[in-house]
Parts: C-alpha cells; sequence; structure tokens
C-alpha cells in the first residue's frame, strides 16, 4: 500500500502562501464546520485553490485560526478553521506535535 507524504500544518501554510504569491494555484481539501449553525458537512476538495489577504480579528472573530483562500474554479471566497485543513497538494497535513495515529490520545 502506498504511503501518503504528509507535511506539518505550518508548513502547509507557508507552501499555500508561496504558491499563492506565485499566482500558482493548489489542491486544498478541509473538513467543513460552521460553529454558527453546528454543522459540518464532510470534506471539501478545492480543485484550484489560492490564498486571499487574511482578514482581522476586529473584522471576523478567530480570524487567526482560520485559512482564507478564493475557489478559482467559482470565483467564491471562502474560509477553513486550520485545524481542519486535511490535505494540501496530495499531501496529508498533520497537526505539529499530534499523531493522528497513535493509540496514547484514547482515541
Amino acid at each position: 500500500m502506498k504511503q501518503v507524504a504528509e507535511i506539518g500544518l505550518y508548513e502547509a501554510i507557508a507552501l499555500m502562501r508561496r504558491l499563492s504569491s506565485e499566482e500558482k494555484p493548489f489542491v486544498l481539501a478541509h473538513f467543513t464546520y460552521d460553529r454558527h449553525r453546528l454543522t459540518a458537512h464532510g470534506l471539501s476538495v478545492v480543485q484550484r485553490a489560492i490564498l486571499r489577504p487574511a482578514a482581522s480579528t476586529a473584522e471576523v472573530t478567530d480570524a487567526n485560526f482560520k485559512i482564507f483562500y478564493t475557489n478559482l474554479d467559482d470565483r467564491s471566497n471562502r474560509n477553513c478553521w486550520q485545524p481542519l485543513l486535511a490535505y494540501v497538494n496530495g499531501m496529508r497535513v498533520k497537526i505539529n506535535g499530534y499523531d493522528q495515529n497513535s493509540q496514547q490520545h484514547g482515541i
């Protein structure tokens, strides 16, 4: 079975910033969650994304914990929670300091 390459969350964010500054779209997959409606709709896959300037915390609550991007296929501005980022360009995003496969966390 082929092992999927992994990348740390902060490295993934740096990669997306670099690609966006070079105007190169990337594939982004994240789990959805709307904390106001308390709903989730599974995994959202965006085939052509590019980062957009982040909102300030004065404009958007908890903006420091979100990724602001544009879906180039439908030109919609979206955001996702950083911890819900799952894949960037086929690499599985790993939250730094936490091994999702570890049994020591009781999961």
